[in-house]
């Protein structure tokens, strides 16, 4: 598109739910990179989350709406502790943000041109697979966004 999206807002440190796979020099952090090495461990999460929830839906009512969320977790667990731990990640993150959608758009508006920009997405979709499902929405709502405050401009 040709509109011009402006970066939401990140938080200069790490106390935002969502930590950036890019340091402020642009270069992927060390857990970014580890993170692409603990994908497989994170396949083998997602697969026990699945057999839980698997499990949960013959035992509870509407146990099936769990497996989909007990699958993600399983996933985010693992892709942590194959990491180093949350602390690990805390530790070399410079900049967060709050929101899974503005982490999103953050990461394509400040780093989509830079050639590491699918190791970093993809690294944060390991650790946060809430991201996998939202990714093309969280864009295309952002340029949405855009484009309508620039017609109002006019």
């Amino acid at each position: 598109m040709t509109i011009e999206r402006e970066a939401p807002s990140s938080l200069d440190n790490s106390k935002g739910k969502y930590l950036l796979t890019f340091n402020d020099d642009c270069a992927l952090t060390a857990w970014a990179n580890k993170a692409l090495e603990a994908q497989a461990v994170a396949a083998v999460g997602e697969k026990a989350g699945s057999a839980v929830g698997k499990a949960l839906a013959t035992k509870v009512p509407l146990g099936g709406f769990m497996e989909a969320s007990a699958k993600k977790k399983g996933k985010q667990v693992s892709a942590a502790a194959a990491i180093g731990g949350m602390n690990f990640v805390k530790d070399l993150s410079s900049r967060s943000l709050s929101k899974v959608d503005d982490h999103i758009v953050y990461l394509h508006v400040v780093h989509g041109s830079n050639p590491d920009y699918q190791k970093g997405l993809a690294s944060a979709m390991a650790l946060y697979p809430e991201m996998e499902g939202r990714t093309d929405f969280a864009i295309s709502n952002a340029y949405m966004q855009a484009a309508k405050a620039a017609k109002k401009k006019k």
